[in-house]
């Protein structure tokens, strides 16, 4: 979210520290790439957000900010892979170490391509501005990796809107429909598969292989995360009627 707190300092009245404080965080634990606050913190941010600047769409705002960088240095040797899907691989397979109330899967395969965020049945109206955030700093890897819009044939919300739905197609720039069965938002293959300018193979291999946490991504990150990902997910998928606002 950090990105996205630079940008609100630059639009007048959005001093970060002064908002951070007042939600009851630090920044400190925001810039650490593995700290984690609570459900209730990160739904307290953007309702505040929200007050403080008289903007129900803030989250979303926000959201168009955000990007690769909020995965620190791990981040910054994503985009440094082959393409569009590559990065938005890595930003998955990081988010499962970084946060477990939404649950983000990508599948290349798919015609088109998209990705699904998935939250406790329970949740789905109290996780919205979470959601909408999440898929959001998503689509805005295409402006990241390739500086173009991305294009969206459509996205589906489980959760009904809170705001107009116009407000909604012009921040994606695509039909969006809510009460859909799942969160999915698909993504042209013509755009996940196009070669990055910033793709540089030697240079990847040489940060991940020398950069602290590069190894640590090379070796055990990913897999980890995804690890990580599939048993507690599996675990709180069973006990989803006594679960109540995790960690992001």
């Amino acid at each position: 979210m950090q990105p996205g707190f630079c940008a609100l300092q630059s639009r007048g009245g959005g001093n970060q520290r002064e908002i951070i404080s007042a939600v009851g965080l630090d920044e400190a634990r925001l810039r650490n790439p593995l700290s984690r606050i609570s459900g209730q913190v990160a739904l307290r941010l953007f309702k505040f957000l929200q007050t403080h600047f008289n903007d129900p769409a803030i989250h979303l705002r926000v959201g168009q900010k955000a990007g690769a960088q909020s995965f620190s240095d791990v981040g910054y040797g994503a985009l440094l892979e082959t393409d569009l899907g590559a990065v938005i691989r890595a930003g998955v397979q990081v988010q499962a170490l970084r946060q477990n109330m939404v649950r983000t899967v990508f599948y290349s395969d798919g015609t088109p391509p998209y990705s699904t965020w998935e939250c406790p049945p329970d949740l789905v109206k109290d996780y919205a501005s979470i959601v909408e955030f999440l898929v959001v700093s998503f689509t805005h890897l295409s402006r990241q990796v390739l500086d173009e819009a991305p294009l969206l044939p459509s996205i589906h919300f489980r959760h009904q809107p809170q705001l107009d739905i116009a407000i909604y197609e012009a921040t994606f720039g695509c039909p969006v429909r809510f009460g859909m069965p799942q969160t999915r938002m698909e993504m042209l293959g013509r755009q996940v598969f196009r070669p990055s300018p910033f793709a540089n193979q030697p240079l990847f291999d040489k940060t991940m292989r020398n950069h602290p946490s590069g190894r640590c991504r090379a070796r055990h990150i990913w897999p980890l995360a995804i690890s990580i990902s599939r048993v507690n997910w599996t675990n709180r998928r069973q006990r989803w009627n006594g679960w109540r606002h995790p960690s992001v």
